[in-house]
């Protein structure tokens, strides 16, 4: 991802708040390690890493994109998510912003090609009720069973972010969008919120106030949509 960042102009890091940007979650049985990194540019209001990984074996990459409102994009989503050597889920979509989940013209032809290049022999999972709402017909829900799964799914998430950070580019800002991507994003994160497991896991270590702040500051941070 940071190649490919390389190429934007004007990306800048964004302060975490210290209790977020790097955070220890223990129990009797484990210890799980989370970083987060936040940067902006002039047409992403926010791009949230978070790399989690615990002494039993899990792993988890997460990373979300959200454009400024002005501009006509979608949201890049990418969950990893390994426990020990194998990696168990990974999605990837860009996740439209519009009332009818439907992705600027230009994307879907790009995304099928790929699909069909690198993907087609990775299995489907099947899409959880909370995505339903906010997933595109392009959205990737894997569970992979060789490394070359794998291997070509990150290939495929170079493909998918090099093509978006290129339309990024080329995107020009128009405010009367502003609305519509404004209520596409809170759509977006009022459904994710929706996965209730993330939120289980952070307040047993932390409590219930922290974990709320975590998801609804960190992760999903509807207040900040402009």
């Amino acid at each position: 991802m940071a190649p490919l960042l390389g190429t934007v102009s004007e990306v800048s890091r964004v302060d975490v708040p210290s209790e977020f940007s790097s955070v220890t979650l223990a129990d009797e049985a484990s210890e799980l390690q989370i970083e987060n990194i936040i940067l902006q540019t002039p047409q992403f209001r926010k791009l949230h890493l978070e790399v989690a990984r615990s002494d039993a074996g899990l792993q988890v990459v997460h990373c979300v994109m959200f454009p400024r409102a002005e501009f006509d994009l979608p949201l890049f989503s990418l969950d990893m998510v390994g426990f020990g050597d194998r990696i168990t889920l990974l999605i990837l979509d860009l996740c439209p912003v519009t009332p009818d989940l439907s992705l600027p013209a230009a994307y879907g032809p790009s995304l099928e090609s790929l699909q069909r290049e690198l993907l087609a022999e990775v299995p489907r999972r099947g899409t959880p009720d909370w995505g339903k709402a906010i997933f595109s017909e392009h959205c990737m829900l894997l569970s992979p069973s060789t490394s070359e799964h794998v291997a070509n799914f990150i290939e495929y998430v170079r493909a998918t972010l090099a093509m978006h950070l290129q339309h990024s580019l080329s995107s020009q800002p128009d405010k009367e969008l502003r609305a519509q991507n404004c209520a596409g994003q809170k759509r977006f994160c009022e459904f994710q919120l929706k996965n209730d497991k993330t939120r289980r896991i952070l307040a047993k270590s932390k409590g219930e106030d922290w974990a709320n702040r975590y998801m609804d500051d960190i992760l999903f941070d509807m207040h900040n949509i402009q």
